[in-house]
């Protein structure tokens, strides 16, 4: 498990550390003209289409898009009975009105519910992250965790791996979580 994070954070820092070093790369235009021109710092080549821009902003929304899912799913999924929900409210943030809507109908229903005084908290790792789908305003992302429970009513400490499947959508440039989905307990 540790070394699956370790994996992960390397993997993170390769893909940023690319990303650093490309900023030096060749300006693309997309003007279609037959001149090149070309100083110290920029080479500009007018009758090349803009590929590598492109390619650099869908990674760039990947690299921002697994940060989200990693840093939402560790919240979303963390809390405690004595918290009353402050790990759904706070990340309202990040989610679009639709989300936003269904996690307050949550919220009151399970403060609705009446209380047994027991206590109950979970702690939630984000083990691993895959990018299932990417659009330009769409992408579905699944995040491997492990979840810890303790509790009054659970004799130590229950330890479990669970999916979460985020869907995102681009509103006004930024990504947002649209839903959140929680897989069966024991799913990776």
């Amino acid at each position: 498990m540790i070394g699956a994070a370790v994996l992960v954070v390397l993997f993170i820092g390769a893909v940023v550390w690319w990303l650093v070093t490309r900023q030096n790369a060749p300006v693309i235009n997309q003007a279609n003209t037959n001149t090149v021109t070309q100083n110290a710092d920029v080479v500009i080549i007018n009758t090349v289409t803009n590929q590598a821009a492109v390619t650099n902003a869908a990674v760039t929304d990947e690299v921002a898009l697994v940060r989200l899912a990693n840093l939402f799913t560790e919240r979303y999924g963390s809390y405690s009975t004595e918290a009353s929900f402050k790990n759904i409210t706070d990340l309202k943030v990040y989610m679009t009105k639709k989300m936003q809507v269904v996690s307050d109908s949550f919220v009151t229903a399970q403060k609705s519910q009446s209380s047994t005084g027991s206590f109950l908290a979970t702690t939630t790792s984000a083990l691993s992250t895959r990018v299932d789908a990417l659009t330009a305003a769409k992408a579905t992302i699944s995040v491997s965790t492990q979840r810890r429970e303790t509790g009054t009513n659970i004799n130590g400490t229950n330890t479990y791996y669970q999916v979460l499947i985020l869907d995102f959508a681009k509103e006004g440039g930024a990504w947002l979580i649209d839903n959140a989905t929680w897989q069966a307990k024991g799913s990776l």
